[in-house]
């Protein structure tokens, strides 16, 4: 089968992303897959994907609504740079759901 890439219509985009994000089932997957994904570019695991942070920039640039932790997260994930102090204290502040370590 053909893949159809996915037009960033804006009306579309507000919808998809709305549904997505604040769906409680949804939610803490894409949260952490996000998180997992900027403390994998942080540690230098992963290399630097222009692919990811692209989506990011194009998700937080679009004026889509979007969970208030999703975008956080988003803006970390597209600014994260290897081993940056404030990048840790970012990623940190995105862990919301493990308490003992943000605080």
């Amino acid at each position: 089968t053909e893949i159809k890439h996915l037009s960033l219509d804006a009306n579309k985009l507000n919808d998809f992303a709305h549904n997505l994000t604040f769906d409680s089932r949804i939610f803490p997957y894409f949260h952490g897959l996000l998180i997992v994904s900027t403390v994998g570019l942080w540690f230098g695991i992963q290399e630097k994907n222009t692919n990811i942070i692209d989506s990011a920039s194009v998700i937080l640039q679009s004026g889509a609504i979007i969970h208030p932790c999703i975008k956080e997260a988003l803006g970390v994930l597209e600014a994260v740079k290897k081993g940056d102090v404030d990048a840790k204290k970012e990623i940190i502040q995105s862990c919301f759901i493990l308490p003992s370590v943000a605080s």
